[in-house]
């Protein structure tokens, strides 16, 4: 397709949305805007950009490779708002056009041509090179040029069109200069403007590269790879493609096949019902330098789709590796492997000696089991399951007389428990004084306590978890007295089996020198996830490597939030509540004291609501303080529930529209609170209905609803309350 606009300077068009000049980031400094995914991510899907949030240029989440919904990006934007943001490709045709030129005459030429045949928005990170934004229909997997070196240069040059299963960086910050990546208007920046490209006009410019660079004098560091080779890319007097040359062999047994293997690997994969899902790069870390390795992904049989294991070659010997990365198959647990060990692990039932005759058969080299079984290591293993076993009858029935209790009638030993609350609502406070109470075998507000190691997964504030501890023990009187309890440093993503298995190796630590631990306090859920916490999945990850990560008797606690729509429940999945033994929600009432009741006891009776009152303490001569909770009494019966902002306002249009005995429907109603912006949408409306009635504060009489006497609420319907409360009693910057 010919450009049929007038071009600017270095090749960019001001009609695509492009932002000039391009010859120097610097050129940029009156236009650039500080952004990062929290701002810019949501207008960007909203203008139908598949967005991923990244940490520098990899990807933040698992299974980032899945178009990202609604709900994603706004649970992304809050989480993580100073990210960088990245384009997913491959989806609606989307790709880019990496243009990885250091030498800056070089890198104008292939701009001037391009330019000449589309216009596409350029975009700049570190100048010269370039990466523009275009749409390849029928491009499934990534094309690469060969790699040259100018002379001068530190790096080789190349250019790589990325496509399915890839992604590039929109805006942000570049991780090698600091400085922002400019170029693209992003007020108006759309998929509309990213041009068609054919595959004759990108291997025109890879040839036109290869050519130049060759007749330039510059060093070939690597050709072609073979996915990526044209009839015309040997007939144009580019260097014939050669498939990269093998490193050298080790020396032990079995590295003729992983070296020279790999076709006849892939073979008895697809052989065995295995199939292609793609290709793209993956990162490897070798000697602490990330690579970018390009991978065949492949589907296991019996998976619809998706997928489950990659083929590549290992950048610094040459090998081939088989990384499993789905659930596990027969024969091999996930993990990365050499192809001799994946060989006979699926094809051989695990016999080397079968393996070796077979491929020896093919013409390869023999196999010897201690060198090839000794790649595989256990910390790619999944976490270890614990306290597995079947009990016989006799055992079970002998065992059921009744709760073994962590804190009596409070927590029971090996439950799995949490506490949620709003913000500022003291759950953190409230949560720590529970784990204190057993790392120090304190009674919890006269519950008596079975004292034991206590591991605290600790995955924010934790500037200030010293100043809470130090407070509890100066309340306490224990300032200088040991205790068996463990604070992390930094949070882990449970969800990750890499991650589960760090906690769990980190327990059996504390096991090994003290004992099981008693409890495991995870404060927060949402900073111990990776994925998104809305997906019944994630949360069964999560679920299950808390079980996995600590004995079956270690009582597992896990502070939560409020959920968007309903303070009344735990935000997330419903697979969370459903996978809980006690459930306690935490409210800050205007009075400043926590309200403490339980909304889910499974097996025994709810414990009853309690008051907590937050104390002061101060902490040094430079007065600083932090908060302890002190036990209030039972909370009395309807006193613990106060109706939400929403709720009340909600109370006084019905009362408005029912003025003088009018009769209104529901509908009605619930449109005139939608309008006012009370609720978010009708969902939310509808989750409010049911706790008004339940709350005796609206009946219904048929279709018609009717709001209940002003005095059936504690605080009044005869209007809205102040849009806060929190903020009445002291150190409202210390609450959590």
């Amino acid at each position: 397709m010919q450009n049929d606009k007038a071009p600017v300077q270095g090749g960019t068009w001001t009609g695509a949305n492009t932002i000039k000049p391009t010859s120097k980031i610097g050129d940029f400094s009156p236009e650039i805007k500080s952004v990062n995914f929290g701002t810019l991510g949501p207008k960007l899907y909203a203008r139908g950009l598949p967005v991923i949030p990244l940490r520098g240029k990899v990807p933040l989440l698992p299974n980032w490779q899945t178009p990202p919904n609604e709900h994603q990006i706004d649970s992304w934007a809050a989480t993580h708002s100073t990210a960088n943001v990245g384009l997913l490709l491959g989806h609606d045709d989307l790709a880019a056009l990496d243009c990885d030129i250091y030498d800056e005459a070089m890198a104008a030429k292939i701009d001037r041509v391009f330019s000449m045949l589309h216009c596409a928005p350029c975009r700049i990170g570190q100048a010269p090179k370039r990466l523009y934004l275009v749409k390849v229909p029928g491009l499934d997997s990534k094309l690469m040029s060969a790699s040259f070196q100018a002379p001068g240069d530190a790096k080789p040059s190349r250019i790589e069109v990325l496509s399915r299963g890839q992604q590039c960086v929109l805006a942000g910050v570049h991780p090698d200069t600091n400085l922002p990546f400019s170029g693209l208007d992003y007020d108006s920046l759309r998929p509309a403007d990213f041009p068609t490209v054919s595959m004759e006009d990108l291997f025109v410019l890879l040839d036109l590269f290869e050519k130049s660079a060759s007749e330039a004098g510059w060093k070939l560091i690597s050709p072609r790879p073979i996915s990526s080779v044209t009839p015309s890319s040997v007939h144009n007097g580019q260097p014939p493609v050669e498939p990269r040359p093998a490193a050298p062999a080790s020396g032990r047994p079995g590295d003729d096949f992983n070296q020279r293997g790999l076709d006849h690997f892939l073979d008895r994969l697809l052989g065995d019902g295995w199939r292609p899902a793609g290709s793209g790069t993956i990162p490897r870390t070798v000697s602490d330098q990330t690579h970018q390795v390009q991978a065949q992904w492949l589907t296991r049989p019996g998976k619809a789709e998706g997928a489950s294991a990659s083929l590549y070659t290992d950048p610094v010997t040459g090998q081939a590796r088989f990384h499993l990365f789905s659930s596990s198959i027969d024969g091999l647990e996930p993990g990365d492997f050499l192809i001799n060990f994946a060989y006979a692990k699926l094809f051989c039932d695990g016999n080397m000696s079968k393996a070796a005759s077979e491929l020896a058969a093919k013409g390869f080299g023999s196999l010897a089991a201690e060198g090839d079984f000794a790649d595989f290591k256990p910390d790619q293993a999944q976490p270890k399951r614990r306290g597995f076993r079947l009990r016989p009858l006799g055992e079970v029935l002998a065992g059921s007389q009744g709760l073994e209790w962590l804190i009596e009638d409070f927590l029971p030993e090996g439950s799995l428990a949490s506490v949620f609350g709003s913000p500022a609502s003291y759950k953190s406070f409230l949560a720590l004084d529970l784990a204190l109470s057993v790392a120090y075998g304190r009674p919890w507000n006269g519950h008596p306590v079975k004292a034991g190691p206590v591991v605290i997964l600790n995955g924010e504030g934790h500037s200030g978890v010293a100043s809470r501890i130090r407070a509890w023990l100066i309340r306490n009187d224990l300032l200088g007295v040991d205790a068996p309890l463990f604070v992390s440093d930094s949070s882990l993503a449970l969800d990750e089996k890499s991650e589960a298995q760090i906690l769990a190796d980190a327990v059996d630590e504390v096991t090994a020198l003290h004992g099981p631990p008693k409890m495991l306090l995870v404060d927060t859920r949402a900073r111990a996830l990776l994925g998104d916490e809305n997906e019944s999945a994630t949360i069964g990850r999560f679920v299950h490597a808390l079980d996995t990560a600590v004995p079956p008797e270690t009582c597992k606690l896990v502070v939560h939030h409020t959920g968007h729509s309903s303070r009344e429940r735990s935000r997330g999945s419903s697979a969370w509540q459903g996978a809980l033994d006690l459930e306690f929600l935490a409210e800050r009432r205007p009075d400043g004291l926590l309200a403490l009741r339980c909304t889910k006891a499974k097996d025994f009776e709810e414990p009853p609501a309690m008051l907590l009152k937050p104390i002061p303490v101060v902490l040094d001569d430079d007065l600083s303080e932090s908060l302890v909770l002190e036990y209030q009494g039972v909370a009395a019966p309807g006193n613990t529930w106060r109706p939400s902002p929403a709720m009340q306002c909600s109370l006084d249009i019905l009362v408005e529209l029912t003025a003088g005995g009018a009769e209104v429907d529901r509908l009605r109603w619930r449109d005139k609170c939608i309008e006012a912006g009370l609720y978010s949408s009708v969902k939310a409306f509808n989750n409010a209905v049911p706790r008004m009635l339940q709350q005796k504060l609206i009946r219904f009489n048929g279709n018609h609803v009717i709001a209940a006497d002003a005095g059936s609420s504690e605080q009044g319907v005869g209007g809205c309350p102040p849009d806060d409360h929190r903020d009445t009693i002291g150190v409202p910057s210390m609450v959590s």
